[in-house]
């Protein structure tokens, strides 16, 4: 019947192009007045596909476990507009932020119905990420060229010295701006070349890929490594390393041995290879960035950058808000909304996503919205662990270590209030729908069907018995 048709996947298609490409509009010379309509596209994006899932979709339709847990985080952000502290303007507008962000854990199960799609979902996002990775390295060698006509005005209204301070002194003695890749902001291509490098790894080793196809992948990945250097950005290094030890760990739990030395020494190689590489480029600046990581080690390196964040937060902010402090009171929305008015609330600094929540909703929100996080990266393991199909398997691998990252980076950033968060919840989601949809067709399948039984005198001698083959 019509109805019951998949739908047609020209949609998705067209929000992930929003999604990873739409930030190249902003190399166009003068675009910076629509800067902020353009930054906006993917969110009104993911809303959209919100509104047309609203108006199709068939009812009895079952969600995914964290999509109620994350009604409600948003139903306690409506509720929390009525503290006294909220800043109206802006708090409306983070309400409507943050629906775009979760909008996919609702409407993603309608587009994504098969392998086949978050297949393909997973390699539009690769390349895209490694198109912007590739225009990162570029943007290092030939400034001049590939280089944005104009950095951010937002950036440089709030700090004039934002470029400058994200600038460096090559191996060659030129000052290097951190690539911005497709956006107008200096490190911007950080998540980007993150993104590619993870990937690249895990869909060489995954999918059934070719020798060809395995050694491309390698070398994008490569290069997302050398723009992650390149920018300078630890935290995103740290969560990459942490997530590709974790899949060797799930691999060799498998019983799939060679594939998990296969993942540590192509890992190893790589890492140190783009090194050498961005050292190469970007000189003793970048060196002495990453060499902290190994004379202090990642967890006091952690806690000399974010860790007084994660401090504050718990010793100060959460007993001053255990309920929040009001909607709209930190962010991108505060500084949209907000012109120093007087009469609102005076902002106050969130560096990290659990500052970011504590403040929207207090404990509560931790709850709600870090339990619906939990339950998805809970689920990703359950599905791993139990499947045997390869297809499944590989891209269940490759959407659990993506989200790691990303979970993991709420410690060092307002992750769920960027893309990435709502790249997470579209992976979580069509993972959930593609892995309920086989194992339901599994147990239908597997399932006795039961017959009435005969009285005895009409029961033939070849009857089977009770059970229908």
């Amino acid at each position: 019947m019509k109805e019951n048709r998949p739908p047609h996947n020209g949609w998705l298609f067209l929000f992930l192009g929003i999604q990873y490409l739409s930030s190249a509009l902003l190399f166009l010379p003068a675009s910076q007045p629509y800067r902020m309509f353009i930054r906006a596209l993917p969110y009104a994006a993911s809303l959209g596909l919100l509104l047309i899932y609203l108006i199709r979709h068939r009812r009895g339709e079952a969600l995914a476990p964290w999509s109620r847990l994350l009604f409600f985080a948003m139903l306690l952000l409506f509720v929390s507009l009525l503290h006294p502290s909220t800043n109206l303007p802006a708090g409306v507008g983070q309400l409507i932020f943050q629906l775009s962000i979760v909008a996919p854990a609702f409407w993603a199960a309608y587009w994504v119905h098969d392998k086949r799609t978050l297949s393909a979902l997973i390699w539009i996002v690769f390349f895209a990420s490694a198109l912007s990775s590739i225009v990162g390295v570029l943007q290092v060698y030939y400034p001049a060229v590939f280089m944005p006509r104009e950095f951010s005005s937002l950036a440089l209204q709030l700090n004039p010295y934002a470029i400058t301070s994200l600038t460096y002194i090559g191996a060659d003695g030129r000052e290097l701006v951190r690539p911005p890749g497709l956006t107008d902001y200096p490190g911007g291509a950080a998540v980007a070349g993150m993104t590619t490098a993870l990937l690249g790894l895990l869909l060489s080793i995954t999918l059934g890929a070719s020798t060809t196809r395995r050694l491309a992948c390698l070398g994008l990945g490569s290069v997302g490594l050398v723009v992650l250097y390149l920018t300078q950005i630890r935290s995103l290094l740290m969560m990459l390393l942490i997530s590709l030890v974790v899949v060797a760990l799930l691999l060799l739990r498998q019983g799939r041995f060679a594939a998990s030395v296969n993942l540590g020494v192509t890992t190893a190689f790589l890492v140190s290879a783009a090194f050498v590489w961005a050292i190469r480029v970007g000189g003793e600046s970048v060196y002495e960035r990453f060499r902290g990581l190994i004379d202090v080690g990642p967890v006091a390196s952690y806690q000399l950058s974010r860790g007084g964040f994660l401090e504050y937060t718990f010793r100060e902010l959460l007993f001053s808000f255990p309920f929040g402090a009001g909607v709209g009171r930190w962010g991108m929305m505060q500084v949209y909304f907000d012109r120093g008015d007087p009469s609102h609330s005076p902002p106050i600094h969130a560096e990290i996503q659990l500052t970011g929540w504590l403040l929207d909703g207090g404990i509560l929100m931790w709850v709600l919205y870090g339990g619906a996080v939990l339950s998805a990266m809970i689920y990703a393991y359950k599905a791993l662990v139990g499947f045997r199909d390869p297809t499944t398997r590989g891209l269940t691998l490759i959407v659990f270590a993506t989200n790691l990252v990303i979970a993991g980076q709420t410690l060092a950033g307002p992750t769920f209030n960027t893309q990435m968060g709502i790249q997470f919840w579209l992976m979580a989601t069509a993972l959930h729908r593609v892995t309920r949809a086989k194992t339901s067709r599994a147990k239908a399948f597997a399932r006795p069907r039961l017959v009435r039984r005969r009285p005895a005198a009409q029961l033939p001698h070849h009857a089977p018995g009770l059970i229908d083959p």
